[in-house]
């Protein structure tokens, strides 16, 4: 009788050590296991995580991040880009002045 128990409690044992072994097994698998994305020169996709603020700005969306307002898209930060080169040196300077103003705003 007591070699009964023994036998039966070391079978549960290497029953559960195999299950355990399973499930250890399956989620290494699942880990390594992903979709494969790449862009058009065949690298592949870096798994990120964006805010949606970063989202919103690359679908061109407008919106407000603590008072302040994004560019609505990347052509206005080109447009913007352009018009500081043909400012005169003291439109520059206080374009350049309220662009550093706006970024302290946003720091604090």
């Amino acid at each position: 009788m007591a070699s009964r128990r023994s036998e039966f409690s070391l079978n549960s044992t290497i029953l559960d050590y195999r299950k355990a072994m399973t499930t250890t097994r399956l989620r290494s698998c699942r880990k390594k296991i992903q979709p494969q994305i790449t862009d058009e020169c065949g690298h592949k996709a870096q798994y990120i995580s964006k805010s949606k603020e970063q989202l919103a700005y690359e679908r061109g969306q407008t919106t407000e991040i603590e008072g302040t307002s994004l560019l609505s898209n990347k052509m206005d930060t080109a447009r913007a880009v352009n018009m500081r080169v043909f400012f005169s040196n003291s439109v520059q300077a206080r374009y350049r002045d309220k662009l550093i103003d706006n970024s302290n705003q946003r720091l604090l």
